[in-house]
């Protein structure tokens, strides 16, 4: 199976991998074990190196950071127990209604209960010394998201988080 995930998964597609468990596997357990949770992806899962990966924190920062996975390893963690749905999550149903060109149908499997642990990123802001007039966070990287959707080449992909408000 596809990234070490179980093989009741239920593939709804191969390329780019997207599925998940059936719903009698996803109530076994309150914390939904990582072979079991759903797969989510927009394009190709990335081949990493991690000796060359670098991540980059610039902008209203008063120190710019480029760290290695080993840097950010070695910055404090913590473990927390929350909930993740993809905003999908039984779009099956939407779709007897009208149809939905080029989503994926998912039913409720699209969810789960995670145990998460790592560094977060409060903990990369405080290292960077995030200046007081910032007021949003984009994660930016380029991916090869426009191939496998048969666009033209690379696309850059960004998510923003607001720091503050009004």
């Amino acid at each position: 199976m596809h990234l070490g995930k179980d093989s009741a998964l239920i593939i709804r597609s191969h390329q780019p991998f997207n599925g998940g468990p059936p719903l009698p596997r996803l109530a076994e357990q309150f914390v939904t074990p990582v072979p079991l949770f759903f797969v989510r992806n927009h394009g190709s899962v990335p081949a990493i190196n991690p000796a060359t990966y670098r991540l980059r924190v610039g902008g209203l920062v008063r120190t710019p950071l480029e760290l290695t996975l080993e840097e950010i390893r070695s910055l404090p963690h913590s473990t927390i127990v929350a909930a993740l749905q993809c905003a999908g999550n039984r779009r099956s149903e939407l779709m007897t209604v009208a149809p939905i060109p080029g989503e994926i149908p998912w039913g409720a499997e699209a969810a789960g209960n995670a145990e998460w642990t790592g560094v977060s990123l409060r903990e990369i802001l405080i290292a960077a010394g995030v200046h007081e007039s910032a007021r949003h966070v984009d994660w930016t990287k380029w991916n090869t998201m426009g191939r496998d959707l048969d666009l033209a080449g690379p696309s850059q992909f960004t998510r923003r988080l607001v720091l503050k408000c009004c």
